[in-house]
C-alpha cells in the first residue's frame, strides 16, 4: 500500500525579517575568537572589603581568586552591587577545563549570580552564552561534569528557556541549537541506563541533566518555535523518538513525549520525522502508562481532518511494521505494533463518531491491519487483538473506554462482514485462544456479538456467525450455545430437509451432546444437552413427515445411546430426558425392528460393558424401557420392552445393581391381566399390613424417624418432615404406597386388545410366533420369566431392600388368578418357599434383620401371602395343602403374639375353602388358641373364627365333649379378660370411659389404613366387643352340641361362666345362664313374636314374678289353661286340659301342682303381680323387646363404570353373579303382611321399600338385608313362590327373574327410598362390578357410614376395566366383541370361581375383623363367608355406637325390664303391707292371709328327671307369680316332685324346666338401646290378681361334692352329671298380710 504524506515543514515569512536582523548585528557583536578589551570601570556597592575581595578575585593563586569568588557570590546576593559585567570579567577564567572541579564550578556559581544581577543587555547576554558555550565541554563522547550548572546559567540566561530571541537572532553561529543538540545526543546515548525508577537516579547527574534539559528544549519550542531552526527541530524530534525507544524511565519518557507534543501543537512535524513519531508514540503507548494519556493526546492533536488520514494509515504501517515480519524476540517492534493497534481502536471509535472525518477505507485498513498482525503468530499481538475486539463489541463498555459512545453499525458496518476479500470474521478465524485470558475474551466477543445481533445492532449473516460460534463451543456460554441450536432448529438443518442433516446431526451432537467440557455451573451443561437433545428429537419428527420412517435411519440415534453409555459425566437431569421423552418419543413410531434393534443393542452395551456403565445410565434406560413398556400402543414393542425388563432384571440380580432391580420389580409386579387374558398395569393395592411389617408405610417410617432423631439427640421441636424425609433417603429404598415418574398412573388400568399372556387356553392368547404376531399386530408375553425373578429373589437373599419389597407387593399381584393360572410348577415352588419361611424351617443364607424387623414381621408377611395362595388351591395337592396349613400352625409356636391374626384369618378362610383338610387340624388348631389366649388383639380373629366354624358342619362333626370345652374354656378367657377391662375402665358416674371416634354429620369419613396387626388400645368398647362375640360362640357352639349330649356339657358352661364372671351375676350372665338351661333340652328355635292374639274364651289371667321370669297362667273355658313364662331368652306356651267344668278349677289351682305348701324346705316363694295399669304397661314393655338378635345390612351393587351414589343406588338389576350372590345369602320373603320376621324397618304395607326382600336367621339371629336392586316397587313379579320358611335356601327357583321396568316411581323417589333405608345401615355390602375403580368409602354419604365390605373379581373383564375409562374394548383385526369371550376363564386351574372380599372401615376403628387385609374366596363359599362377616361388623357397629353405655344385647334387655318389674311388684306389696298394718285392729284375725307365713320353694334336678314341689307355712298363698331367684341348669335329685317326666321329647319336661329354673340378678335401671326396634305385643292377662304384701331376703350357696376339687374354668373331670357338682340358689321370702 503507498502512503502520501504532504509537506508540513513550510517555512513562514518571518524568516527573512530574522536574517536582516542579524546582518545588522553582525558587526557590533563579538565573537567568540576576539580577545574581551580590558575595562576597569568602577565596582560601586557590596560589602565591607568588597574591593579588596575584587582584587582578589582579579589576581592571586587560585585557592584566594576561588575564595574571594565564593565571597562575592555571597555578596551579590546580598548587596547591591554596580559594574556586574566587570565581576564576572574579573573571575571568567575559573571556569576553564584545565582548572579543577571543585573551583570551576564556583566560578559557574559566580556567573549565575552575575546573570542573576546584570541587566543583561543583548551583547551582555551574547557574552554570558559565549562563555557557557566555551567553557562548557561537550562532544560525542563527553560531557562537561558540570554541564548542570551550565544548564542552569543557561536557563537563568534565557529565563528557562523563554527569552532565547537575542541568543538565536544575534549569534549568527547559531551556537544555541548546537550546544542543545550536542548535550541532547551525548545524555541519549546515556539513556539507556535510566531505565529504572529509583531513589539512585536522583543523585545521577547525567539522568538529572537529560530531564531538566529536555525540560528546557521543550520550554524552548514551546515560547519561540517560530524562530527555531528546521533542522534544530527534526534533530530534537529525532533525538526524542531515540530517546523514547532507548528509556523506560516514565519521567524521561514522559519529556520525550510532551516534547514531541510541543513540536506537535506549536509547530509543524516535518515528514522525515513524522513515521519515527508515530512509532515512538505507539510504542510509549503500548506501555500502557501516565504516558498513554499524553501520547493520545499528542496523538489526538496531529489529527485535522486533512492530516487523519496520514496519522491513521501511518499507525496501520506501524501496526504491520511497515509490511516487514514481527519476530517475537524483537520485543520493541512489538511493543509498538501493540501501541498501534490501541492507538488505531482510539482513532477507529474517533472516526466511526465523526462522520465529517470518516473515509471509506478505514474498515479495510483495520481489519487487513489485524489481519496481518495475526499471521505473525505472536500470542502478546493476539491477545491484544482480542481485548480490543471484546472492547469495540461490547457496547456496555464504551462509556467506561472510550470517550464517546458510537453506535455498533457505524463501528462494524455491513462490509466488514461480508466481502470477497479479508472479513471481520477471517480475522476472528484467525485467533487464537490458549490462555485463560484469551478465552474469557472470546466469550465476551461471542456473547456480546449474540446480544448486538439479537438486537439488531450489527448486520452479521447468521451462518457464517453460527458457524465461528461452533468453532469456539467450549467457550460459548449457555445463550450462546441456545442461540446455535435456535438456529439448528430454525433453519430445520438437522432434518430430512437438509441435504447435509446428517452432518448437522452429528455437528450438534459432537459439540454439545458428547463433548465433556465441565461448565459451571454444571446445571448449564444439563441445559445444553437438553436442548440439543430436543433439536435432534423435533429433527427427527420433521424427518418422519417428509420420509417415511421404515426409510429412515435410526443409526445417529442409536449412536447417541451407545456414545452416552461410555460417558461417566452425564447428570441425572439429562439422563432423565434421555430416557422419558427422548427415548419414549423418539422409538414410538419407529418401525419394530428398528425398535427391537435399538433396544437389543443398547441392552447388549450395558451387558458387555458391566459395572464399567454408569449405574446412573442404567437406571434411566431401565425408567425408559419401564416407561415405554407402558405407553406404547404396540403389542410388539411392549413384548420386547418386557423381555428386556426380564434381562435387566437378571443382570441388576447377578450384578448386583439394587437400584436397577427395584425399577424392573417396580414395573413388573404392576402387571396384571384380564379374564381374557389381556395386559395392563394397575397400582398394587391392599398391601397395607404386608408393607407395615416392614414398616414402610408413611405412619411407621414416621416413627422410626422420630426414634432414630431422639435416639441421637435431636430436640423436641424437630423438623418432622424433614427428619422424616431425611431418615428415608439413608435407609430405605421404597415405600408404600409410591407414585412414579416413570410410570404414568393415566395409563394404568387400560389392558390393551394386543398384548396378551401366552396361554393354551385362551382364544386370544395362543402362543403366537414372531411372523403371525406381526401380521395380527398382536404379541405374548411369558409371564413365567418374571415369576422366576421372583421365587430367585425370595429364595436367593442379595438385598433387604429388594427380599422386602417382593414379599410385601407380590401378594398383591398373586390375588390376580387369572394372571399364573398356568404357572403349575413355578406356583408351586413359591407355595414351598412361602411354607419354609412361615415355619422358618429354611430361609435364605447371607442377611440379617434390620433393628427395627424381626423375623415374626417377616411370617406376617408371609403368612399375608397366603391369602391369595389359597385361590390357588386347585394347583395343590391334598399334601401341599395340609403343609400350607401346618406350616402356619408351626409359625404359632414361634412368634405368636405377631404372627396370630394373619394366622387365625388364614384358617377362617380355609374354614370354607378346604373344610375337609382343615378337620384334621382342628384339635391341634383348638389346643394352640386354648393355650396361646394371652394375645388380646387376636381375640376377636380367634372368635370370629370359631364362629365360621359353625356353618362347616362337615369340620366339626367329629369334635368331641373335650374340643367343645377347649372352644368353651377360649371365651371363658375372653369373658373374663372383658370384665376386667370394663371394670377397670368405669368411670365416676358409672358409664365407660372410652375416645371412640363418631362420625360428624355432613363430612366424609376418612378410610382407616392400619393394618390388622397393628397394636391399638384395649377400649371398653373393644373389651364388650369381645365380651358379646364369646358369648356368641358359646351359644352358638352349645347349640351345635348334640341335645342327648348338652345335659353333659352345660354343667361345666354355667360353672364356669359364673366363674369367668368372678360371681358377678349381671344380666348378661343371667342371660346366657337362661339360654343354657333353655336349650339344655330342647332346640325349638326362638321366635320374633311369640304371643298369641287375644283368646275371646279367655277368663281370667293371673301373673306371677319367678327369679327372672314372669309365669302367667290363663284361664279359658272348658277347663283349658294357658301357661305363659316370659323368660330373659323369650316366650314359652304351656297348653294345658283338664276336662273339667269351668268352676272347678282357678289359676291358682295350677299353681299350687307346681308348688307343694307342705315341703319344708322350699325357700322360695311366688310373688304376685299387682293388677293395675302400671303392671301391665311394664309387662307391655318386656313383650316389646324382641327376643332374637337382629340385623340389617346393605347390599349394593356397582354396575360397570358406577362411581357416584346415585348410579349405584338407582340400578334395578345386577349382573348373574350378582343375581346368584344375593340368591345365597337368604331365603326371599314377601315384605306385604310379614309378621314373623325381622325386616329392618321395611314397609311391610304398601310396598314401597319393594315387594321382597332378602331374609336369613337361624335359631338366634335375624338378618334383614336392606338390598338396594330389590327395593323398587313391583320389581319382582307377583308369580313368585317365596318360601315362608326360616334359614337359607339354595333353590334357584324362589329368586325373581323378570323384572318390571314400568315407571311406577321416579328416579329420584327411589332414590330417597333406598337411602333412607341403607344410609342408616352401619354396615353394607358392596358387590363391586365397576371394573376396577378404586371403590370410594363414602360412595354412599352418610352419618352411619361405618364399615364397607366389597365384593371385588380378582380378575376382570376388559369389557369392565376399558368402559369405566369410556375406551374402546374391541379387538383391531378379526372384528371379535369382547364380550362373547369367555368371562370365566379363570375357573379352568384355579378349582372354580373366586372372589377378593377387603373389608373398609372409618378412621379410628381397629382392625378387629379377618377381611382388614383382602381374602380369596370362592364362588360356593362367598355368601357365607360375607355373610358371617358381615354379622360380626354388624355386632362390632352396634357395641361401638352404644353411646358410652355397656352394650345392651337383646336378652340383657328383657333382664333389666323383668328385674325393673320384680323392683316395682316388691315396692308395690310393701306398701300394701304398711297400709294394711295400719289397719290390723279392722281385720279379721282369722283370716287366713293375715298370718304371718313363711314359703320357700326349693329346686333340684337330676338328669334322670326333674322335680318340684311347694310348701307354705301355716297359710297357703292367695294368688300371685313365682319369683324362682337364681339357680343353674344343674339340679339336685334330692328335691320333691309331684311330676317325674323323663323324656326329652315331652314338652311337659321342658315346662317343668322353664317353671323351676328362672333366673335373678341385682337390680339395675334398664338400659336404651337406639338400634332396638320393637315387636308387635299381643298380651293375655286377666283382671283378678291377688294383692299379698311380701319381703324378700335372697342368697345364693355353691355346693360343691368332695369326690371333685377345682374350679378351673375351661377344665372337665367328666362326671358334672353324676351329681359331681350341685349348684343350690335358696331364696327366702317374707309374706305378711
Amino acid at each position: 500500500m503507498s502512503t502520501h504524506y504532504p509537506n508540513i515543514s513550510a517555512v513562514s515569512g518571518i524568516g527573512s525579517v530574522i536574517k536582516s536582523l542579524r546582518k545588522s548585528l553582525r558587526s557590533s557583536s563579538p565573537t567568540l575568537s576576539q580577545n574581551v578589551p580590558v575595562i576597569n570601570p568602577v565596582v560601586v556597592g557590596g560589602r565591607e572589603g568588597q574591593q579588596k575581595l575584587l582584587q582578589q578575585l582579579k589576581s592571586g593563586p587560585l585557592p584566594s581568586r576561588a575564595n574571594a569568588a565564593v565571597k562575592v557570590t555571597e555578596s551579590l546576593e546580598k548587596y547591591s552591587i554596580s559594574s556586574v559585567p566587570e565581576i564576572w570579567y574579573m573571575s571568567r577564567d575559573l571556569c576553564e577545563g584545565r582548572i579543577t572541579s571543585s573551583i570551576r564550578r564556583i566560578g559557574i556559581k559566580l556567573m549565575i549570580e552575575c546573570i542573576k544581577h546584570d541587566d543583561l543587555t543583548v551583547s551582555g547576554k551574547l557574552m554570558y552564552f559565549e562563555d557557557i558555550a566555551r567553557y562548557c565541554q561537550i562532544s560525542e563522547s563527553h560531557i562537561d561534569p558540570e554541564f548542570d550548572l551550565y544548564l542552569l546559567a543557561l536557563k537563568t540566561l534565557s529565563n528557562n528557556g523563554k527569552d532565547i530571541h537575542d541568543l538565536y537572532i544575534y549569534d549568527f553561529r547559531r551556537n544555541l541549537p548546537t550546544f542543545l543538540k550536542s548535550a541532547l545526543v551525548y545524555l541519549t546515548k546515556q539513556a539507556k541506563s535510566f531505565n529504572t525508577q529509583n531513589e539512585k537516579l536522583s543523585e545521577d547527574r547525567n539522568y538529572q541533566n537529560l530531564h531538566k534539559l529536555l525540560e528546557y528544549v521543550k520550554n524552548c519550542l514551546r515560547l519561540n518555535y517560530t524562530i527555531s531552526d528546521k533542522e534544530f527541530i527534526v534533530s530534537v524530534c529525532d533525538i526524542a523518538t531515540e530517546l523514547g525507544y532507548q528509556t523506560t524511565n516514565e519521567t524521561l519518557v514522559s519529556d520525550c513525549v510532551e516534547l514531541l507534543n510541543t513540536v506537535i501543537v506549536f509547530g509543524t512535524i516535518q515528514y522525515s520525522s513524522f513515521s519515527r513519531i508515530i512509532q515512538v508514540f505507539a510504542y510509549v503507548y503500548s506501555k500502557r502508562n501516565d504516558q498513554s494519556k499524553i501520547v493520545s493526546e499528542s496523538l489526538v492533536n496531529m489529527i485535522s481532518e486533512t492530516t487523519f488520514p496520514t496519522v491513521f494509515l501511518s499507525l496501520c504501517d506501524v501496526a504491520k511494521n511497515y509490511g516487514n515480519p514481527i519476530t517475537e524476540r524483537d520485543t520493541i517492534v512489538v511493543h509498538t505494533t501493540i501501541g498501534a493497534l490501541l492507538l488505531i481502536e482510539k482513532l477507529f471509535i474517533i472516526a466511526s463518531t465523526a462522520k465529517a472525518s470518516k473515509i471509506d477505507y478505514i474498515h479495510s485498513v483495520v481489519i487487513a491491519a489485524e489481519a496481518y498482525v495475526l499471521e505473525q503468530k505472536i500470542p502478546a499481538l493476539n491477545v491484544i487483538i482480542l481485548q480490543m475486539l471484546d472492547r469495540m463489541f461490547d457496547k456496555t463498555s464504551y462509556s467506561q473506554n472510550y470517550s464517546t459512545t458510537p453506535q455498533t453499525s457505524e463501528l462494524f458496518p455491513f462490509q466488514v462482514w461480508y466481502g470477497s476479500s479479508t472479513t471481520l470474521f477471517d480475522v476472528l478465524s484467525q485467533l487464537s485462544v490458549n490462555l485463560d485470558e484469551d478465552k474469557m475474551h472470546m466469550k465476551n466477543i461471542i456473547n456480546s456479538l449474540r446480544e448486538q445481533f439479537q438486537e439488531h445492532g450489527l448486520n452479521i449473516p447468521r451462518s457464517r456467525l453460527v458457524k465461528f460460534f461452533v468453532e469456539y463451543q467450549d467457550l460459548l456460554s449457555l445463550d450462546d450455545v441456545l442461540f446455535v441450536l435456535t438456529y439448528y432448529k430454525d433453519e430445520k438443518l438437522c432434518s430430512a430437509i437438509n441435504p447435509l442433516w446428517k452432518e448437522s446431526q452429528q455437528l450438534v451432537l459432537n459439540k454439545f451432546v458428547y463433548n465433556t467440557v465441565v461448565r459451571d455451573p454444571t446445571e448449564e451443561t444439563d441445559i445444553i444437552r437438553l436442548e440439543s437433545l430436543r433439536v435432534i428429537k423435533e429433527s427427527h419428527f420433521i424427518s418422519i413427515a417428509i420420509v417415511p420412517s421404515y426409510e429412515l435411519e435410526f443409526d445417529i440415534l442409536k449412536d447417541i445411546f451407545m456414545k452416552l453409555l461410555k460417558l461417566n459425566d452425564l447428570s441425572e437431569t439429562v439422563l432423565h430426558y434421555l430416557s422419558y421423552e427422548f427415548f419414549t418419543d423418539v422409538l414410538q413410531n419407529a418401525p419394530l425392528k428398528v425398535f427391537e434393534d435399538f433396544t437389543e443393542t443398547i441392552l447388549q452395551g450395558i451387558l458387555s460393558m458391566g459395572r464399567n456403565v454408569d449405574t446412573l445410565y442404567i437406571i434411566k434406560f431401565t425408567e425408559a424401557i419401564a416407561k415405554f413398556f407402558i405407553t406404547t400402543k404396540e403389542a410388539g414393542k411392549a413384548a420386547n420392552c418386557y423381555l428386556i425388563l426380564i434381562k435387566l432384571g437378571n443382570f441388576a440380580f447377578n450384578e448386583p445393581k439394587i437400584d436397577v432391580l427395584l425399577i424392573v420389580l417396580r414395573t413388573l409386579i404392576r402387571l396384571r391381566v384380564t379374564s381374557e387374558n389381556f395386559v395392563y398395569l394397575t397400582s398394587p393395592k391392599d398391601m397395607e399390613g404386608l408393607a407395615t411389617a416392614f414398616r414402610r408405610t408413611a405412619h411407621t417410617i414416621k416413627e422410626d424417624a422420630l426414634r432414630s432423631a431422639s435416639q441421637n439427640g435431636a430436640d423436641d421441636d424437630v423438623d418432622i418432615e424433614k427428619v422424616t424425609n431425611n431418615f428415608t433417603a439413608h435407609n430405605y429404598q421404597w415405600s408404600y404406597p409410591e407414585s412414579l415418574a416413570y410410570l404414568p398412573e393415566r395409563y394404568f388400568d387400560t389392558p390393551t386388545s394386543k398384548l396378551l399372556i401366552e396361554s393354551i387356553n385362551s382364544p386370544y392368547s395362543q402362543r403366537i410366533d414372531n411372523e403371525e404376531a406381526l401380521d395380527q399386530d398382536m404379541a405374548t408375553i411369558d409371564i413365567n420369566l418374571w415369576l422366576q425373578i421372583v421365587l430367585k429373589i425370595v429364595e436367593e437373599y442379595i438385598d433387604w431392600e429388594v427380599y422386602t419389597f417382593v414379599w410385601a407387593h407380590f401378594c398383591s399381584q398373586l390375588s390376580n388368578l387369572q394372571l399364573f393360572k398356568e404357572q403349575f410348577e413355578s406356583i408351586g415352588k413359591f407355595r414351598r418357599i412361602l411354607n419354609e419361611h412361615i415355619s422358618l424351617s429354611k430361609l435364605p443364607n447371607g442377611f440379617e434383620f434390620p433393628t427395627n424387623v424381626t423375623k415374626a414381621d417377616l411370617q406376617v408377611a408371609c403368612i399375608r401371602n397366603l391369602s391369595a395362595l389359597i385361590g390357588y388351591k386347585a394347583l395343590f395337592s391334598k399334601t401341599e395343602l395340609e403343609q400350607m396349613i401346618n406350616s402356619t400352625l408351626l409359625g404359632v409356636d414361634y412368634s405368636w403374639e405377631k404372627t396370630a391374626i394373619p394366622i387365625i384369618n388364614f384358617l377362617t378362610v380355609c374354614c370354607y375353602d378346604i373344610p375337609l383338610l382343615l378337620k384334621k387340624y382342628l384339635p391341634v388348631i383348638l389346643s394352640k388358641l386354648q393355650t396361646r389366649v394371652t394375645n388380646v388383639f387376636a381375640m376377636a380373629h380367634t372368635l370370629e373364627f370359631l364362629l365360621s366354624l359353625i356353618d362347616l358342619p362337615a369340620v366339626i362333626s367329629s369334635i368331641n365333649t373335650n374340643e367343645y370345652k377347649s372352644v368353651f374354656g377360649i371365651c371363658f378367657k375372653y369373658i373374663q379378660y372383658s370384665n376386667d377391662i370394663r371394670k377397670r375402665n368405669l368411670s365416676p358416674g358409672g358409664l365407660l370411659s372410652d375416645n371412640r371416634d363418631l362420625q360428624a354429620h355432613g363430612v366424609d369419613a376418612i378410610v382407616e389404613l392400619t393394618p390388622s396387626t397393628n397394636v391399638y388400645a384395649v377400649t371398653p368398647i373393644i373389651s364388650q366387643y369381645l365380651l358379646q362375640l364369646s358369648y356368641d360362640v358359646i351359644a352358638y357352639w352349645f347349640l351345635k352340641v348334640a341335645m342327648h349330649e348338652r345335659k353333659m356339657i352345660s354343667p361345666f358352661v354355667i360353672k364356669n361362666l359364673i366363674l369367668s364372671n368372678d360371681s358377678d351375676m349381671n344380666e348378661q350372665l343371667i342371660s346366657m345362664l337362661d339360654f343354657v338351661v333353655r336349650f339344655t333340652f330342647c332346640d325349638i328355635p326362638v321366635k320374633v313374636n311369640q304371643l298369641q292374639s287375644v283368646d275371646k274364651n279367655s277368663v281370667s289371667t293371673k301373673s306371677w314374678i319367678i327369679g327372672y321370669s314372669v309365669l302367667s297362667i290363663i284361664k279359658k273355658m272348658n277347663g283349658k289353661f294357658q301357661i305363659i313364662i316370659r323368660r330373659p331368652t323369650g316366650h314359652i306356651y304351656f297348653d294345658i286340659n283338664l276336662n273339667v267344668d269351668d268352676n272347678m278349677v282357678d289359676n291358682e289351682y295350677l299353681l299350687l301342682q307346681l308348688f307343694t305348701s307342705f315341703d319344708e324346705h322350699n325357700k322360695s316363694k311366688p310373688i304376685p303381680l299387682i293388677d293395675d295399669s302400671l303392671t301391665l304397661r311394664n309387662l307391655n314393655m318386656i313383650d316389646r323387646i324382641p327376643m332374637i338378635d337382629y340385623h340389617k345390612i346393605g347390599i349394593l351393587y356397582i354396575g360397570k363404570g358406577q362411581s357416584t351414589e346415585e348410579a349405584v343406588l338407582l340400578n334395578k338389576i345386577g349382573n348373574e353373579e350378582y343375581e346368584k350372590f344375593i340368591r345365597q345369602m337368604g331365603s326371599i320373603i314377601r315384605l306385604k303382611g310379614c309378621k314373623d320376621k325381622y325386616v329392618g324397618g321395611l314397609d311391610t304395607e304398601t310396598d314401597m321399600d319393594g315387594e321382597y326382600a332378602i331374609h336369613w336367621s337361624d335359631k338366634l339371629t335375624h338378618l334383614i338385608f336392606h338390598t338396594a336392586t330389590m327395593m323398587e316397587k313391583n320389581l319382582w313379579n307377583d308369580e313368585l313362590q317365596v318360601s315362608s320358611e326360616f334359614g337359607n335356601s339354595n333353590d334357584d327357583s324362589r329368586i325373581p327373574t323378570t323384572i318390571s321396568t314400568g315407571p311406577e316411581s321416579t328416579s329420584e323417589h327411589s332414590l330417597y327410598m333406598k337411602k333412607r333405608h341403607i344410609g342408616n345401615n352401619y354396615v353394607n355390602i358392596y358387590f363391586d362390578d365397576s371394573g376396577g375403580i378404586p371403590f370410594n368409602f363414602n360412595l354412599i354419604k352418610s352419618q352411619f357410614n361405618f364399615i364397607n365390605i366389597v365384593i371385588s373379581h380378582h380378575t376382570y373383564s376388559k369389557s369392565s376395566i376399558t368402559g369405566h375409562r369410556g375406551l374402546d374394548v374391541s379387538i383391531s383385526g378379526d372384528g371379535a366383541d369382547l364380550d362373547d369371550i369367555d368371562g370365566d376363564s379363570h375357573r379352568l386351574h384355579t378349582g372354580g370361581k373366586h372372589y377378593k372380599v377387603k373389608l373398609y372401615r372409618r378412621s379410628g376403628v381397629p382392625g378387629v375383623l379377618s377381611a382388614c387385609h383382602f381374602k380369596i374366596v370362592s364362588e360356593e363359599n362367598l355368601a357365607t363367608y360375607v355373610r358371617n362377616l358381615a354379622l360380626r361388623s354388624s355386632l362390632f357397629a352396634n357395641t361401638w355406637h352404644s353411646n358410652g353405655e355397656f352394650f345392651t344385647t337383646i336378652w340383657t334387655h328383657r333382664v333389666k325390664q323383668i328385674s325393673l318389674l320384680r323392683e316395682k311388684t316388691i315396692k308395690a306389696h310393701e306398701e300394701l303391707k304398711k297400709m294394711e298394718m295400719e289397719e290390723e285392729s279392722a281385720w279379721d284375725l282369722d283370716d287366713p292371709y293375715g298370718n304371718r307365713g313363711r314359703s320357700e320353694i326349693g329346686f333340684a334336678g337330676g338328669h334322670a328327671g326333674i322335680g318340684f314341689g311347694i310348701s307354705s307355712e301355716n297359710k297357703s298363698i292367695r294368688t300371685g307369680s313365682i319369683f324362682s331367684g337364681r339357680t343353674s341348669s344343674i339340679l339336685s335329685s334330692e328335691g320333691k316332685s309331684t311330676t317325674n317326666i323323663t323324656s326329652e321329647s315331652d314338652p311337659t319336661q321342658s315346662f317343668m324346666q322353664q317353671l323351676n329354673e328362672g333366673l335373678i340378678s341385682d337390680n339395675s335401671a334398664p338400659l336404651r338401646s337406639p338400634t332396638t326396634p320393637t315387636t308387635p305385643n299381643n298380651p293375655q292377662f286377666g283382671s283378678s290378681m291377688g294383692t299379698p304384701s311380701l319381703s324378700a331376703k335372697t342368697k345364693y350357696i355353691y355346693n360343691h361334692s368332695s369326690k371333685h376339687s377345682g374350679n378351673n374354668m375351661g377344665s372337665s373331670n367328666g362326671n358334672d352329671n353324676e351329681n359331681a357338682k350341685e349348684l343350690f340358689l335358696l331364696f327366702e321370702f317374707n309374706s305378711y298380710t
